[in-house]
């Protein structure tokens, strides 16, 4: 998944205006409860994201790029196996991810 993230970020999936699209459609995504949730970007106007999420009862992930003036960088989380099957804002799954998220971006552009 990785891989195929940094292709698509690098331009190299099919032709550059197609990776763009791609991206485009990916920041264009409503859901901010996971990896977006905790990103500070009411503190960093440049911050952005184009992500795709995914949940099933034991499942929650988020998978995508997240970029500022400083750069940017891919990620994929994957949550399995999750006891907390419900399907509230703060399941305890939807939290590990947002927590992760926010420890990767502090790590890479902070």
């Amino acid at each position: 998944m990785l891989k195929l993230l940094e292709r698509i970020a690098r331009r190299e999936i099919i032709d550059s205006t197609t990776s763009d699209s791609m991206i485009a459609i990916m920041r264009n995504q409503q859901d901010m409860l996971q990896a977006a949730r905790l990103l500070p970007f009411q503190d960093d106007t440049t911050l952005w994201i184009a992500d795709k999420t995914g949940s099933l009862d034991e499942v929650k992930n988020d998978v995508g790029v997240v970029g500022n003036s400083k750069g940017r960088y891919v990620y994929a989380i994957f949550c399995d196996q999750s006891k907390d099957l419900g399907e509230q804002v703060d399941n305890r799954a939807t939290l590990a991810v947002a927590r992760i998220s926010r420890l990767i971006y502090d790590h890479f552009l902070k």
